[in-house]
């Protein structure tokens, strides 16, 4: 606020000065594509400082391309332009961290940043090198990027993000504890501008309530992919909706993006409708009179192709096919017992014995490193515990196979049964007869075939018991039997 005083000091004028933020990075005109399906086309925005925006898009919809290519990992199509501010540092947290697994943690994350790494080199050369003008300088530089706490700056961070000792080698770590060393590395560089793939993912409960406060109170300028609604709610206040190629912006949380999102659904909708109306008068009017269609009106024409293309198909009209290998399942699914598993010398699973019976939800929680994933692998047979161990898991290869080859056999087994249903029919077989041109000379064929069916059934039902009684032998006793017996 700036206060002016008038020549007779009788009264102020207050004049409130708009502060304007700079703008931080400037997308214009960028398009992607792989091969014949384009993720976004000619997409123009900007984030201005201060800025806390999230892309929300249905998964393979381009998110992670767009920002691999804000990013510099992939190069925009086309004369496509993105502009950050001279300057700046961005800060770049993939979905996937890349990492080098003979490092320790402290030296991945101190990787990370390398002004600072590059700054630490030179302060050791220059005290090798006894040149005092080149000393003075490396610690003018130590001074200002503060490399003397550089490595307790590290310790901090992976304190905040609850992890352990830092001289493990990456190559030991589990996928939540390599998105923390990801995390820490990117946090180290204090960039004014970080873009974020999925940083949630893979995160205990506490890291992930840890970060929304960080991200919450920083002054950095944001651009983040995530599925965590809550997240997004506590974190973003400007949402970015990419759909079919199309960026839609929102200001506002994710809650208030929900809202605004359907009303703009619902004002396309009444405009696509309005248009179509439009349309089907237009259409009329074109089909009209063809004889004298030169002599109607260019613009007019111009008008009803441009139409014709704004009634497409509206929204997200992308198919969605979900291939499930269905398989019924018995009332025991997994029965575990004593299941043991040690990783290194570090045991991570303890005599384990239980049930799992059909219809549970059961949900495991844990920090990250206890062995989650390890237990999953080792209940789907991907990993060999340590001691011996009863697993029946009904859902194995070789059972889908037998329900597999049960089901074919059934629907082959109903062909026969109709074919033989027709040939028992009298009007039908009279009707198939005429259709044949068929005479009493042919009844010996008549018979045969009736015959061969038959036989072809017989055998059909025959295979389908011996399948399943190997099914029941292998351990599956269930209430699918009869509603497989009765397909």
């Amino acid at each position: 606020m700036r206060c002016l005083s008038p020549k007779d000091n009788n009264f102020y004028i207050c004049l409130l000065q708009k502060t304007t933020m700079a703008t931080y990075l400037q997308v214009d005109n960028l398009t992607k594509s792989y091969g014949d399906r384009v993720l976004f086309n000619k997409i123009s925005f900007h984030i201005n400082q201060g800025d806390k925006v999230a892309l929300v898009a249905p998964n393979g919809s381009g998110k992670t391309s767009l920002l691999d290519v804000l990013a510099g990992k992939e190069s925009p199509e086309g004369e496509g332009t993105i502009k950050f501010m001279s300057g700046i540092q961005v800060a770049y947290l993939e979905q996937d961290p890349s990492y080098d697994p003979e490092l320790t943690v402290l030296e991945q994350v101190r990787s990370a940043d390398e002004k600072v790494m590059q700054t630490l080199t030179a302060y050791k050369q220059a005290l090798e090198s006894e040149d005092k003008k080149r000393l003075e300088k490396a610690i003018n530089d130590m001074d200002r990027l503060d490399g003397w706490n550089y490595d307790q700056k590290i310790e901090r961070i992976l304190t905040h993000l609850q992890f352990g000792a830092v001289d493990r080698k990456m190559g030991t770590l589990s996928g939540g504890e390599i998105k923390k060393v990801a995390l820490a590395g990117m946090l180290i560089q204090e960039a004014p501008f970080m873009i974020l793939d999925e940083p949630t993912n893979h995160l205990d409960i506490e890291v992930i309530e840890y970060l929304e406060d960080y991200m919450s109170a920083t002054q950095a300028t944001l651009f983040m992919v995530t599925h965590d609604r809550y997240f997004l709610d506590r974190v973003c206040n400007t949402i970015y909706e990419l759909e079919n190629g199309e960026l839609f912006t929102y200001r506002g949380n994710y809650s208030l993006f929900l809202e605004k999102r359907e009303e703009r659904l619902a004002n396309r909708a009444a405009e696509t409708d309005k248009a179509r109306n439009l349309y089907r008068r237009e259409l009329q009017w074109i089909r009209s009179t063809p004889c004298a269609r030169t002599g109607k009106s260019k613009s007019r024409l111009e008008s009803f192709g441009k139409l014709k293309e704004r009634i497409g198909p509206a929204g997200n009209t992308r198919s969605m096919e979900i291939n499930a290998g269905i398989a019924r399942l018995g009332t025991k699914i997994i029965h575990a017992r004593n299941l043991s598993f040690t990783y290194g010398e570090e045991p991570l699973l303890k005599d384990f014995t239980y049930n799992f019976s059909r219809n549970e939800k059961i949900g495991i929680v844990g920090g990250n490193g206890v062995g989650k994933t390890t237990f999953l692998r080792l209940l789907a047979g991907e990993l060999e515990p340590d001691e011996i161990r009863e697993l029946a898991d009904i859902e194995t290869r070789e059972l889908r196979q037998l329900r597999e080859r049960i089901l074919q056999c059934r629907r082959r087994r109903r062909k026969v049964s109709r074919r033989l249903q027709a040939l028992r029919d009298d009007k039908t077989a009279r009707l198939w007869r005429k259709a044949h041109t068929l005479d009493d000379k042919n009844e010996d064929w008549w018979t045969a075939v009736r015959r061969d069916l038959e036989t072809a059934r017989e055998r059909l039902e025959r295979e389908v018991a011996d399948l399943e009684r190997q099914v029941e032998a292998a351990g599956l006793v269930d209430e699918s039997q009869g509603d497989m017996k009765n397909g």
